[in-house]
């Protein structure tokens, strides 16, 4: 059958690293570096017909930063000399396969990619992987905003930080109606936390795996140096005391705001609510203020984005333009 992708997908910083490392803990899984070029490649490629020419998807690919975390060659003369023909998803399942091989699973059996903008993309990637599986990892909406305020990406306010997080679960709703349980499976992340062998095992399940009791420390995967910061207790074993976390990390104001905007599908999935109908929108003064810092912290986080992802790549030895990983941080 050939190494058979698992996508994980959600909401930006819902875990999806976490249960990346869970997964590549096993002797069967390979977990990558996010890989951000998948998609951009196909879709910068791609030409009337759907027909892709893998020169220039591999031309495409090398240029997005995160190709360079995988650090291995990317030499279209050696992708066409290692089989007969070849499609896109033969393209990367070659680089992943190499990325194996550098860590020392040359024959693994699933490849896990953690990136969370696979939710935005189900559709496709099922196009491309037939056989692929997916996993939506959601998270409390509030825990994702006290999370991701804090960083050089994303939204920078509370308000902001709400809408998208309605907006990636959203996705992951469509994709869940649309593939169908048989391919689309949705975790909680406080439910990986608190309980993760139960968790686990179901997960193993639905891959089609037999549960190993490495898997709960999380050890199957190495992030990658200018992503460490952010990704700090990877290797660990969850620490279910951090769940709450949010209610001292947020204002009550701000924990209203959020629940005015995603206090519908909080609850939907499962999460209490401290305001509920209650909750007050947002002023046009606090508006005024949200668009005040969004606006200032927009131009600080990209130049500290962009300085990380020039060393991620200068660290591999390739020449890197910043303007690049600014031009490609969405897709």
């Amino acid at each position: 059958m050939g190494l058979r992708p698992v996508f994980i997908g959600g909401c930006g910083r819902s875990g999806t690293t976490l249960l990346g490392a869970m997964l590549g803990s096993h002797p069967k899984c390979l977990t990558t570096p996010e890989a951000k070029f998948n998609t951009f490649g196909y879709l910068k490629s791609r030409h009337e017909g759907g027909k892709v020419d893998l020169q220039e998807a591999l031309a495409k690919i090398r240029t997005h930063w995160s190709s360079h975390t995988f650090g291995v060659n990317l030499e279209l003369d050696e992708f066409l000399g290692s089989q007969p023909c070849g499609s896109y998803a033969d393209l990367v399942l070659w680089i992943v396969e190499q990325y194996g091989r550098k860590m020392g699973k040359p024959q693994p059996a699933i490849w896990i990619d953690h990136t969370p903008s696979n939710i935005s993309y189900a559709n496709l990637l099922f196009e491309l992987y037939p056989n692929a599986k997916l996993i939506h990892l959601v998270r409390d909406g509030r825990a994702v905003a006290a999370s991701v305020m804090k960083l050089d990406w994303g939204p920078n306010t509370v308000d902001n930080s709400a809408q998208w997080w309605v907006h990636e679960v959203a996705n992951g709703f469509a994709a869940e109606l649309q593939q169908g349980p048989e391919r689309v499976m949705r975790v909680r992340y406080e439910d990986l936390v608190n309980e993760p062998v139960s968790a686990l095992q179901k997960i193993s399940t639905f891959l089609d795996l037999d549960y190993v009791e490495d898997m709960v420390n999380g050890v199957g995967f190495r992030v990658p140096a200018f992503a460490s910061q952010g990704h700090t207790r990877i290797g660990s074993r969850p620490d279910a005391s951090r769940i709450g976390g949010w209610r001292s990390e947020l204002s009550a104001r701000q924990i209203e705001i959020i629940e005015h905007i995603a206090g519908n599908l909080l609850l939907c999935l499962g999460y209490d609510l401290l305001y509920g109908a209650y909750a007050r929108h947002m002023t046009s003064t606090e508006r005024l203020s949200a668009i005040s810092v969004d606006l200032y912290r927009r131009v600080t986080n990209n130049l500290h984005r962009q300085i990380r992802r020039a060393r991620a790549v200068a660290a591999r030895g390739d020449t890197y333009v910043l303007k690049t990983a600014a031009q490609s941080d969405r897709l």
